[in-house]
């Protein structure tokens, strides 16, 4: 399974993975941006309707586990965008655990990040014991400079993560 944020991919643009079911949100109008879900073939999943966001953009899928679904989606959310992480707790909201991962453009020392901004800020001031944030210890982002920080970041509720690695893979100038 892969969660994409960031995808700058448009309606007509194609892009598959072999051997896995690709669902994705594009952005229309508009540059840049987009989400999208990889779901290896042979894994249960159901695809997730959701309904419009304000403030990030996603794209879902349920995967059952045990007598679960968990709720898994790429999410991502512009610089630019304005509103408060409301969305979020919406998407928390849609089953008992939930996995939310992507570039929130969120930065704050308590996920890693070097410095705070007003996103970070506003999603600290909604964790609570509910769900948790976790990152990489590395950076996932670099700036033109070479500056490093911490800019992706996975929200969850009711599920552990072990670990939060960091990949260079992909030629990018997030991780």
């Amino acid at each position: 399974m892969a969660l994409l944020s960031e995808t700058h991919l448009k309606p007509h643009e194609r892009f598959c993975i072999p051997n896995y079911h690709v669902y994705r949100t594009d952005r229309y109008p508009g540059r840049k941006g987009g989400t999208a879900v990889a779901i290896r073939k042979g894994v249960p999943h159901t695809d997730v309707d959701l309904a419009p966001l304000v403030s990030i953009e996603a794209t879902g899928v349920y995967i059952p586990i045990g007598n679960n679904e968990v709720f898994l989606a790429a999410i991502y959310k512009s610089p630019s965008r304005a509103g408060s992480d409301a969305d979020i707790m919406q998407l928390l909201t849609l089953r008992r655990k939930a996995v939310l991962a992507g570039d929130l453009n969120a930065k704050n020392p308590f996920w890693n990040s070097a410095v705070s901004n007003p996103s970070g800020e506003k999603l600290l001031d909604l964790f609570d014991n509910e769900f948790e944030i976790s990152a990489p210890q590395s950076p996932t982002h670099y700036s033109p400079s070479g500056n490093g920080d911490v800019l992706d970041i996975v929200v969850h509720q009711n599920v552990r993560l072990s670990e939060i690695t960091v990949s260079d893979t992909l030629d990018s100038d997030h991780q």
